[in-house]
């Protein structure tokens, strides 16, 4: 079908690393992107500088009531947001929006991923979506967008499960993704892991196991495939009782195993980490290798050469070819003069495009600076590894997204831009050359801006309303005698 030109305006712009430095070098520390309460990174699905999120706001002014998906580029913010109006050289003279509506109409799209141009976007959405039409119409189904030849494809349309969660590699090629529905035959019902070959229209299965498989996530060549299941899938494939990390090279014929944990481990991201042999003094590791790898949580106490905290706490592992490798554990993190004490967790990992930290969220005082609440916070792995905490105050939901290795998005309750938020907003900030001053020492406060006006936060971009941030999200009321 062909999409309306709203839609598919393109602005992406590739940058070289030597321009994207000199952007960030003029752009604030801090900026709030998303305007209406309740805004949240649904998983961290972008490449380069690319961040895919949904909302029900009216973000973009196109008069949007539901849920949609969106995509935000930090080059073309950087470009847009010059000090003083300075076009650099670098950025065209006219900047598409940072901020693009990509879906519209019926069918709740959720959970978008996004390539490293921004061209190829993939989500999980009704059947109905696109004017479907079948017994797949009852059911979630995986889409593809092509924003420059103006397509939409359904990659999935069976009526017999749902299909979610997908991911994507950097060049848009390969699609990953969880489906409860028999689409290549066997039963139905159970979640199996599935990659499409976007250049050839091939559909392979993954798993075939009786316990459910979740949460795919690709590498940037789309070579590599990571995933959390609770089926035996280097045995008979039967339901154990718990979840463990299993990853799979293409042609993802055989899958290895990362972890068999006496507790569930979930939420892999595979991404390339360069740890330094300055992490195994720190750590007090035997070995540890660089490359591809596995960041994820696990609530396990017995994973192979870690420590055996009570968890959810955070871990890698390599997958450089054999099965239940030692694994990495990274927090509680060890900082000299602070003891976090009993229960300090961490959720939520991620890691950033240059493989020199993971990024995770913890409620814990793990520098012992008396904040509270749900914290971002970084680990870098590479050169002289450490821990630094990014936000102070309020709650950060869901994970992280780090763009371009020098800034990072997330969804948080502070003000962390002093522009006004009202519930949570999607919020970048940028660590290029000290910009946002992190806390890197025991009782440092990370930096904190004063709070701006929280009905800031929601403007519709309608002159007739007047826009409130209350208890229970954004108002706008139309305002009486106003023509515009």
């Amino acid at each position: 079908m062909r999409l309306a030109p709203l839609l598919l305006a393109l602005g992406a712009t590739i940058a070289s690393s030597r321009a994207a430095w000199a952007l960030h070098r003029d752009t604030g520390p801090a900026a709030r992107i998303t305007r209406g309460a309740g805004e949240t990174v649904p998983h961290p699905r972008g490449w380069r500088t690319w961040l895919p999120l949904t909302s029900t706001e009216d973000l973009t002014g196109t008069g949007n009531a539901g849920r949609q998906a969106f995509i935000f580029d930090l080059w073309t913010f950087d470009c847009t947001t010059r000090p003083n109006g300075v076009m650099h050289a670098a950025c065209p003279v006219h900047p598409a929006p940072y901020l693009t509506q990509v879906t519209s109409g019926p069918g709740t799209p959720d959970h978008p991923a996004v390539n490293g141009v921004g061209r190829i976007i993939t989500f999980d959405a009704d059947g109905t979506y696109g004017g479907g039409v079948g017994a797949g119409t009852t059911r979630r189904q995986i889409f593809l967008l092509d924003r420059q030849k103006s397509t939409l494809l359904s990659t999935t349309t069976a009526g017999d499960g749902d299909s979610v969660n997908p991911a994507l590699d950097d060049a848009g090629r390969y699609v990953a993704f969880e489906s409860t529905a028999a689409l290549l035959g066997g039963p139905s019902g159970i979640s199996q892991i599935f990659v499409y070959d976007v250049g050839t229209g091939e559909l392979a299965q993954v798993t075939h196991g009786a316990g459910g498989s979740h949460d795919p996530t690709l590498d940037k060549t789309g070579k590599r495939l990571a995933f959390a299941s609770s089926a035996d899938l280097l045995g008979d494939g039967h339901e154990t009782p718990v979840s463990q990390i299993f990853w799979a090279n293409r042609p993802f014929d055989q899958v290895h195993q990362l972890t068999s944990g006496n507790a569930s481990s979930r939420r892999p991201y595979l991404r390339v980490l360069k740890p330094s042999s300055k992490l195994r003094t720190l750590l007090g590791l035997t070995i540890v290798s660089a490359g591809y790898s596995v960041v994820f949580e696990s609530d396990a106490t017995d994973l192979l050469d870690t420590r055996g905290t009570p968890g959810p706490q955070v871990y890698f592992g390599s997958i450089r070819g054999t099965d239940l490798p030692p694994i990495v554990q990274i927090t509680p993190p060890p900082v000299a003069g602070c003891d976090a004490g009993p229960g300090a967790t961490a959720v939520g990992p991620t890691a950033d495009p240059t493989g020199r930290a993971i990024f995770f969220t913890s409620t814990a005082d793990l520098l012992c600076n008396g904040t509270s609440g749900q914290r971002l916070f970084r680990f870098v792995v590479a050169g002289r590894p450490g821990l630094a905490q990014i936000t102070a105050a309020g709650d950060v939901a869901g994970p992280a997204q780090a763009l371009d290795g020098w800034c990072v998005a997330l969804s948080s309750s502070e003000d962390l831009s002093g522009t006004g938020v009202c519930g949570h907003e999607i919020q970048v900030l940028n660590f290029f050359d000290g910009m946002w001053h992190e806390s890197t020492v025991v009782g440092e406060l990370p930096e904190e801006q004063s709070p701006g006006p929280a009905d800031a936060a929601c403007d519709d971009l309608v002159a007739c309303t007047a826009d409130a941030c209350t208890p229970s999200g954004c108002t706008h009321t139309p305002i009486p005698g106003c023509s515009g």
